[in-house]
């Protein structure tokens, strides 16, 4: 059964304004995200990301920016 439900759409400045932020955070602000995934999910990312030299924090940080469309260093 599908629902009916739709996201409401908001520009980056007000949903920065509903959590208390101006809209425009520097690069070096950083907040803790917590989430559950599978673990074998788990394993098979802390693997990769040992085997290619990499925290999984930086390799989250690349996934997340490249599924959002973002530049970033």
């Amino acid at each position: 059964m599908k629902g009916n439900y739709s996201p409401l759409r908001r520009d980056r400045a007000s949903i920065g304004a509903a959590f208390g932020g101006s809209g425009q955070q520097s690069h070096g602000d950083k907040v803790m995200l917590s989430l559950r995934v599978p673990s074998d999910l788990k394993m098979r990312f802390k693997t990769e990301a040992v085997s290619r030299g990499r925290s999984m924090e930086e390799c989250l940080v690349d996934a997340l920016e490249q599924w959002l469309g973002g530049d970033h260093e």
